[in-house]
């Protein structure tokens, strides 16, 4: 057994002994004469050199970048493609890799996951009964506030004539702040206006609770709110950006949240 004098580090294997002596080496003593990088230990130095000067034998015939391995090409590689093959039985989830399935069951049907998932679950059953094919959890690059520079979209639906948005609202997302959620999909209209010209956005905000309805309470049944889901389904934007709040609070028909001195999108929202 190889035992450090300087700290409780022991071994059966001498090589890895001398390889742990580096950890207490006071400089780094190699250095790269093509970079001026400097390194304790020589398989380091190699693996540095083969990695930042070495020839890159594995490039992307799209987009041109290059790589020193081909198993990191191939995890490129799917940025590329728009197919997903890898699909939940439960909700109808599509991903393309294994390990984003295993991270979307773990977050959506766990036992032990939030309450809101539940909420989009129960949204998730009825897509799937009414055989809509939908991406969950998707994911724009975009900067929206507060420095975030990306936003998720519960239920991102393709169509003949653009995109539908379909996102479920917690108690209204009475716990945002008007002005960020406004920001947040006015990028997501600039985002889509901008990479799919001439296609039609309809962004519906679903609240999965009860609601006022000039002061009284609704409580909408599930056979209600399927009803409505599928109307929003077949609704088509009459603009080419359309918001559509389904059992938010209402004031003789007016939508009361875009009466909110931050409300910036007034034109474009709906009571559906």
């Amino acid at each position: 057994m190889y035992r450090c004098s300087l700290c409780s580090y022991t071994t059966r294997f001498f090589s890895y002994f001398q390889r742990h002596s580096f950890v207490h080496a006071p400089e780094k003593t190699i250095q790269c004469n093509l970079c001026g990088s400097r390194f304790k230990e020589k398989c380091a130095y190699r693996l540095h050199v083969k990695e930042k000067h070495g020839p890159n034998a594995h490039v992307c015939h799209i987009c041109g970048q290059e790589f020193t391995y081909q198993r990191v090409l191939d995890r490129h590689m799917l940025c590329h493609d728009d197919n997903k093959p890898i699909s939940c039985s439960v909700c109808g989830y599509t991903c393309k890799r294994r390990q984003d399935l295993v991270r979307h069951r773990k977050a959506m049907h766990s036992a032990d996951k939030p309450r809101r998932k539940r909420h989009e679950d129960t949204v998730a059953s009825i897509f799937v009964d009414l055989g809509v094919r939908f991406t969950r959890e998707f994911v724009v690059n975009v900067r929206t506030f507060a420095e975030r520079r990306s936003a998720r979209i519960d239920f991102y639906i393709q169509t003949a004539w653009g995109f539908l948005l379909f996102e479920v609202d917690e108690m209204q997302h009475s716990s945002y702040r008007v002005l960020h959620e406004m920001q947040r999909m006015q990028a997501l209209q600039e985002y889509h206006q901008q990479r799919y010209p001439g296609l039609y956005i309809h962004s519906v905000r679903y609240n999965s609770h009860a609601y006022k309805q000039d002061g009284e309470v609704k409580r909408p049944t599930l056979e209600d709110r399927a009803a409505k889901i599928r109307v929003c389904l077949e609704y088509q934007p009459k603009e080419q950006f359309e918001i559509s709040y389904v059992y938010y609070r209402t004031n003789s028909g007016t939508l009361a949240v875009s009466e909110h001195p931050e409300f910036i999108l007034r034109q474009h929202a709906r009571v559906a």
